[in-house]
This record gives C-alpha cells, sequence and structure tokens, in this order.
C-alpha cells in the first residue's frame, strides 16, 4: 500500500508535474482524481480545502495543498 496520495483533477498542471515528479523518481502513490471518485472531492472539502494538488503522506499525518518541489523533494 503507498503511503503517499495525490488528489487531482483533469486538467490541472500542477497535479500533472506532481505526478510526473513521483513517477520519474520511483516514489509510489496512490491518484485519486476528484474529477472522476466524488468521495475523494467530499473528503477534501470535509478538510476545508478548495484546491488540489494535494499531496498527503500515511493517513493525514501531513499533507499540503499546491505544487511544492521543496517537499516533493523530500520524499526522495
Amino acid at each position: 500500500m503507498e503511503r503517499i496520495t495525490v488528489y487531482t483533477k483533469h486538467g490541472c498542471g500542477p497535479c500533472l508535474i506532481t505526478k510526473k515528479y513521483l513517477t520519474e523518481h520511483g516514489i509510489p502513490f496512490k491518484e485519486i482524481n476528484v474529477s472522476e471518485q466524488p468521495t475523494g472531492l467530499e473528503d477534501l472539502q470535509d478538510r476545508g480545502i478548495k484546491s488540489v494538488p494535494v499531496t498527503v503522506i500515511g493517513d493525514w499525518e501531513d499533507y499540503w495543498t499546491g505544487l511544492e518541489m521543496d517537499r516533493l523533494e523530500g520524499l526522495k
């Protein structure tokens, strides 16, 4: 099971960059596309999060919104 989950949506440039970075560096992750999975959108809304990408570590022990290259690099 992946310890990283990335919430994305269609047409989101920062989402594509986040996924590409993780893939190119061999970092396994689970993607939840809120355009296709309404429960993912509800989960973010319940937490007061209104934008993607959202990168979640573990069971929400840590997370960030937006494209955070320095934090992505820290996952290597």
